[in-house]
C-alpha cells in the first residue's frame, strides 16, 4: 500500500541529531547542552575513532556523565554499514551502502532499536550521533525519515548557531510507514502518444 503522509501538526516529539566529525569534545558538549539534550544515543556501528579518540565509546561515555548527559549505544540495532539486498527496492540511491541501511530498516533488528530509541526520546530530550558532520552524507538523515513518517519533529545539529529541521527526502515514499527510496522510478515521463 503506497501512502501519502503528512506530519501531524502536534509532533509526537523531538529528537535531535548531530555527527562528532573533527570537532572538539567541548563542541560537541555545547552543542548537546545547548539543546538540552540530555540523552545522547550513539548509531555508530563501530563506536571508535582512531583519528578521534575522546569519541571512542568509554571515553566518550565517561565524558558526557561529567557532564550530566547520559550515554547509550544502539548502533548493533541502528547503525550503517549493512549489506545490500540484490532485489533491493530502493533503486534511488545511489550510494550501495544507503540502499544497505535503507534495506535494514525493514528488519525486525532496526525496529527493535527504533523502539528502543522512540522510548528514550519519548520522556526526555535525545540527540543521536554518528561520525559524519553532515546529516545528508549520514544514515542519521533516514533514520530521520523514519521518524518523521511518524510524526516526529527532527532537528539536525550542524554548528552553534545553525541547525536544520529535518525534510522528509524527495527520493521518497511512504509504503506502511516505511521510507521507500525509488521516486526515480516512480516519476519517468510516460513519452507515448
Amino acid at each position: 500500500m503506497v501512502e501519502t503522509h503528512y506530519p501531524a501538526k502536534e509532533p509526537a516529539g523531538t529528537l535531535y541529531t548531530l555527527g562528532h566529525s573533527n570537532r572538539s569534545l567541548d563542541e560537541l558538549i555545547d552543542l548537546l547542552q545547548g539543546a538540552a539534550v540530555v540523552q545522547l544515543v550513539d548509531v555508530r556501528s563501530h563506536p571508535s575513532s582512531r583519528r578521534f579518540p575522546v569519541f571512542n565509546r568509554n571515553s566518550l561515555k565517561l565524558a558526557l556523565q561529567d557532564e550530566g548527559i547520559a550515554y547509550a549505544w544502539l548502533g548493533r540495532e541502528l547503525g550503517g554499514r549493512r549489506r545490500e539486498k540484490t532485489d533491493s527496492p530502493h533503486t534511488a540511491l545511489a550510494s550501495d551502502g544507503f540502499r544497505a541501511y535503507a534495506d535494514h530498516m525493514a528488519s525486525g533488528l532496526f525496529e527493535t532499536g527504533m523502539t528502543r530509541l522512540i522510548s528514550l526520546a519519548g520522556h526526555q530530550t535525545v540527540a543521536i550521533m554518528c561520525a559524519e558532520r553532515d546529516p545528508y552524507q549520514c544514515h542519521r538523515r533516514m533514520i530521520a525519515d523514519y521518524l518523521w513518517l511518524r510524526d516526529w519533529r527532527i532537528i539536525h545539529l550542524i554548528e552553534a548557531n545553525l541547525s536544520w529541521e529535518h525534510r522528509f527526502n524527495p527520493l521518497a515514499r511512504s509504503r506502511d510507514r516505511l521510507p521507500i527510496y525509488d521516486r526515480l522510478d516512480q516519476e519517468q515521463l510516460d513519452l507515448s502518444f
